[in-house]
Protein backbone atom coordinates (compact mmCIF):
# COMPACT_ATOMS: atom_id res chain seq x y z
CA UNK A 1 0.00 0.00 0.00
CA UNK A 2 1.38 3.11 -1.09
CA UNK A 3 0.05 5.98 1.91
CA UNK A 4 1.73 8.81 0.41
CA UNK A 5 -0.97 7.90 -2.70
CA UNK A 6 -3.83 7.07 -0.31
CA UNK A 7 -3.66 9.93 1.53
CA UNK A 8 -4.51 12.12 -1.59
CA UNK A 9 -7.87 11.75 -1.66
CA UNK A 10 -9.98 8.20 -1.26
CA UNK A 11 -13.33 7.60 -2.39
CA UNK A 12 -15.39 7.04 0.34
CA UNK A 13 -19.66 7.34 -0.37
CA UNK A 14 -20.36 10.06 -3.57
CA UNK A 15 -17.24 11.61 -3.66
CA UNK A 16 -13.50 11.89 -2.62
CA UNK A 17 -12.06 12.61 1.39
CA UNK A 18 -9.53 14.91 1.43
CA UNK A 19 -7.04 14.91 3.77
CA UNK A 20 -4.50 17.79 5.45
CA UNK A 21 -1.78 18.18 2.83
CA UNK A 22 0.53 18.13 5.67
CA UNK A 23 1.08 13.96 7.01
CA UNK A 24 3.45 11.36 7.27
CA UNK A 25 3.42 8.03 7.09
CA UNK A 26 4.35 6.63 10.25
CA UNK A 27 4.15 2.96 8.98
CA UNK A 28 2.42 1.16 6.29
CA UNK A 29 3.70 -2.44 6.47
CA UNK A 30 1.84 -6.05 5.43
CA UNK A 31 4.15 -7.91 7.61
CA UNK A 32 3.22 -6.54 11.26
CA UNK A 33 -0.64 -5.81 9.94
CA UNK A 34 -0.69 -1.73 10.51
CA UNK A 35 -1.03 1.27 8.50
CA UNK A 36 0.09 4.62 11.25
CA UNK A 37 -0.55 7.59 9.86
CA UNK A 38 -0.14 11.35 11.46
CA UNK A 39 -1.76 14.28 10.27
CA UNK A 40 -1.58 18.11 11.10
CA UNK A 41 -5.35 19.15 10.66
CA UNK A 42 -5.05 22.84 9.94
CA UNK A 43 -8.68 23.64 8.63
CA UNK A 44 -11.14 22.32 11.90
CA UNK A 45 -12.05 25.69 13.77
CA UNK A 46 -12.80 23.85 17.18
CA UNK A 47 -12.40 20.40 18.83
CA UNK A 48 -15.65 19.19 17.39
CA UNK A 49 -14.62 20.39 14.39
CA UNK A 50 -11.48 18.04 14.38
CA UNK A 51 -12.98 14.91 15.74
CA UNK A 52 -15.42 15.11 12.96
CA UNK A 53 -13.66 15.71 10.12
CA UNK A 54 -10.91 13.38 12.04
CA UNK A 55 -13.42 10.51 12.22
CA UNK A 56 -14.46 10.69 8.09
CA UNK A 57 -11.07 10.70 7.23
CA UNK A 58 -9.87 8.13 9.43
CA UNK A 59 -12.80 5.74 8.97
CA UNK A 60 -12.00 6.96 4.73
CA UNK A 61 -8.56 5.31 5.14
CA UNK A 62 -9.68 2.46 7.00
CA UNK A 63 -12.28 1.23 5.59
CA UNK A 64 -9.68 1.07 2.14
CA UNK A 65 -6.94 -0.02 4.13
CA UNK A 66 -8.94 -2.93 6.05
CA UNK A 67 -9.94 -4.58 3.05
CA UNK A 68 -6.47 -5.79 2.55
CA UNK A 69 -6.17 -9.32 4.04
CA UNK A 70 -2.69 -8.21 5.45
CA UNK A 71 -3.79 -5.15 7.40
CA UNK A 72 -5.62 -5.73 10.80
CA UNK A 73 -4.41 -2.36 12.74
CA UNK A 74 -4.79 1.15 11.15
CA UNK A 75 -3.87 4.14 13.51
CA UNK A 76 -4.60 7.81 12.49
CA UNK A 77 -3.22 10.15 14.65
CA UNK A 78 -4.62 14.13 14.54
CA UNK A 79 -2.42 16.74 15.07
CA UNK A 80 -3.46 20.81 15.24
CA UNK A 81 -1.74 24.04 16.15
CA UNK A 82 -3.07 25.49 19.68
CA UNK A 83 -2.51 28.94 20.85
CA UNK A 84 -1.27 29.56 24.29
CA UNK A 85 -4.53 29.23 25.68
CA UNK A 86 -5.07 25.61 24.50
CA UNK A 87 -7.49 26.75 21.42
CA UNK A 88 -6.95 25.12 18.20
CA UNK A 89 -5.64 27.08 15.45
CA UNK A 90 -6.72 27.24 11.83
CA UNK A 91 -5.93 28.39 8.51
CA UNK A 92 -8.15 31.69 7.47
CA UNK A 93 -8.75 33.75 4.44
CA UNK A 94 -8.92 30.32 2.47
CA UNK A 95 -5.35 29.27 3.78
CA UNK A 96 -3.29 33.06 3.02
CA UNK A 97 -3.12 33.30 6.96
CA UNK A 98 -1.89 29.37 7.62
CA UNK A 99 -2.54 28.53 11.25
CA UNK A 100 -0.05 29.20 13.71
CA UNK A 101 1.29 27.93 17.27
CA UNK A 102 2.83 24.42 18.97
CA UNK A 103 2.03 21.60 17.61
CA UNK A 104 0.33 19.28 19.38
CA UNK A 105 -1.44 15.80 19.65
CA UNK A 106 -4.57 15.56 19.60
CA UNK A 107 -6.45 12.69 19.08
CA UNK A 108 -5.84 9.16 17.73
CA UNK A 109 -8.56 6.75 15.88
CA UNK A 110 -7.62 3.35 15.77
CA UNK A 111 -9.30 0.88 13.57
CA UNK A 112 -8.99 -2.82 14.31
CA UNK A 113 -10.17 -5.87 12.41
CA UNK A 114 -10.66 -9.08 13.16
CA UNK A 115 -12.21 -12.39 11.83
CA UNK A 116 -13.99 -14.96 14.03
CA UNK A 117 -15.13 -17.30 11.48
CA UNK A 118 -15.04 -17.02 7.41
CA UNK A 119 -18.61 -15.05 7.13
CA UNK A 120 -18.18 -12.95 9.94
CA UNK A 121 -15.05 -9.92 10.00
CA UNK A 122 -15.26 -7.32 13.06
CA UNK A 123 -14.25 -3.96 12.78
CA UNK A 124 -13.70 -1.60 16.27
CA UNK A 125 -12.57 1.84 16.37
CA UNK A 126 -11.65 3.67 19.53
CA UNK A 127 -10.19 7.01 19.78
CA UNK A 128 -7.31 7.18 22.26
CA UNK A 129 -4.85 10.22 23.57
CA UNK A 130 -8.08 12.78 24.22
CA UNK A 131 -6.82 14.50 26.99
CA UNK A 132 -9.32 15.91 30.09
CA UNK A 133 -9.02 19.63 28.55
CA UNK A 134 -10.03 18.21 24.82
CA UNK A 135 -12.77 15.54 25.76
CA UNK A 136 -14.04 18.88 27.85
CA UNK A 137 -14.56 20.93 25.12
CA UNK A 138 -15.96 18.86 22.81
CA UNK A 139 -18.48 17.70 25.41
CA UNK A 140 -19.72 21.77 25.65
CA UNK A 141 -19.35 22.07 21.62
CA UNK A 142 -22.15 19.02 21.50
CA UNK A 143 -23.90 20.46 24.43
CA UNK A 144 -24.36 23.98 23.52
CA UNK A 145 -27.37 24.90 22.56
CA UNK A 146 -26.01 27.43 19.97
CA UNK A 147 -24.40 24.89 17.99
CA UNK A 148 -27.59 22.90 17.49
CA UNK A 149 -30.06 25.63 16.64
CA UNK A 150 -29.79 28.83 14.44
CA UNK A 151 -32.77 30.46 16.53
CA UNK A 152 -31.12 32.65 19.39
CA UNK A 153 -34.38 33.10 21.43
CA UNK A 154 -34.50 29.59 22.48
CA UNK A 155 -32.85 28.88 25.22
CA UNK A 156 -31.75 26.03 27.51
CA UNK A 157 -34.59 26.65 29.78
CA UNK A 158 -37.28 26.34 27.05
CA UNK A 159 -35.58 23.79 25.96
CA UNK A 160 -35.77 21.63 29.32
CA UNK A 161 -39.64 22.31 29.59
CA UNK A 162 -40.02 21.08 26.74
CA UNK A 163 -38.53 18.43 27.32
CA UNK A 164 -40.48 18.14 30.69
CA UNK A 165 -43.31 18.01 28.92
CA UNK A 166 -42.72 15.56 26.54
CA UNK A 167 -41.78 13.18 29.67
CA UNK A 168 -45.20 14.23 31.17
CA UNK A 169 -47.03 13.69 28.07
CA UNK A 170 -44.93 9.81 27.75
CA UNK A 171 -45.88 9.21 31.41
CA UNK A 172 -49.63 10.03 30.80
CA UNK A 173 -49.88 7.14 28.68
CA UNK A 174 -50.96 3.90 29.69
CA UNK A 175 -53.33 0.84 29.13
CA UNK A 176 -55.26 2.94 26.72
CA UNK A 177 -53.12 3.58 24.42
CA UNK A 178 -53.71 -0.14 23.73
CA UNK A 179 -57.29 -0.91 24.47
CA UNK A 180 -58.73 2.06 23.85
CA UNK A 181 -60.99 3.70 26.47
CA UNK A 182 -60.61 5.84 29.68
CA UNK A 183 -57.37 7.15 30.42
CA UNK A 184 -55.52 5.29 33.71
CA UNK A 185 -54.22 8.74 34.75
CA UNK A 186 -54.76 12.61 34.76
CA UNK A 187 -51.58 15.18 34.74
CA UNK A 188 -52.49 16.39 37.87
CA UNK A 189 -52.48 12.61 39.28
CA UNK A 190 -49.15 13.14 37.88
CA UNK A 191 -48.21 16.56 39.40
CA UNK A 192 -49.22 15.46 42.55
CA UNK A 193 -47.33 12.17 42.70
CA UNK A 194 -44.22 14.86 41.70
CA UNK A 195 -44.94 16.82 44.32
CA UNK A 196 -44.88 13.90 46.72
CA UNK A 197 -41.53 13.42 45.70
Amino acid sequence: MNGVTALRSLEWGNGFTQFPLDFTVDEADERTGTVEVTVLDTSSANELELLSNGQIQAAALATNALLNDKIDRVVYNVHAYIDEDSNIQHDSFFGMFPAQGHQSAILTFVWTKSSSNATNIDWKMRIVSMDDTIAERIQKQVNSVSSLIEDPVVSQTKIDEEKDERDLEHRLHGREIFRGGKPDRSPSDLLEQDKKK
